[in-house]
């Protein structure tokens, strides 16, 4: 097996079964990326900063920058001022995003449950261990490039 086919093969089966779901077609102009951001925003604990987005994605700065201003553009994030330092801004939900994060999280459990139909605890478990694994490997590789 090739590591990296199989989970390209992956990603793309779970994008599949999310963009038949009812939830997609009301959601057209979102992205998975900033899906992705939403829900990330929603489960943060405590303030988000770009640089918080830019090492939970593994992005660049410019990348972060473009993400975060689609969002914002589209009303689902606002950036506001921390008294301690005017020129850090912290990224939070807007009610519409909230709202957008409640719609699209149903329907992502509703996938989950399906694609881990079977899968014991533990199964899972060891799986998020290993991929936990394999994102650490490669974070630390390609700073050994740079």
């Amino acid at each position: 097996m090739n590591l990296y086919h199989e989970i390209k093969v992956l990603s793309r089966l779970l994008k599949r079964e999310f963009d038949m779901s009812e939830e997609k077609s009301k959601i057209e102009s979102l992205t998975s990326s900033n899906g992705s951001v939403i829900g990330y925003l929603a489960h943060a604990e405590g303030d988000v900063y770009q640089k918080d987005v830019e090492a939970h994605f593994s992005v660049r700065r410019s990348t972060a920058s473009r993400m975060l201003g689609t969002l914002e553009e589209k009303g689902l994030i606002k950036r506001e001022s921390v008294e301690s330092d005017a020129r850090l801004k912290k990224i939070v939900l807007t009610d519409e995003g909230w709202e957008l994060h409640r719609y699209v999280s149903g329907a992502l459990t509703r996938i989950g449950e399906n694609a881990t139909e079977g899968i014991s605890d533990g199964e899972l478990a060891d799986f998020y261990k290993t991929l936990e694994k394999i994102k650490a490997n490669l974070i630390s590789s390609s700073q050994k490039v740079r």
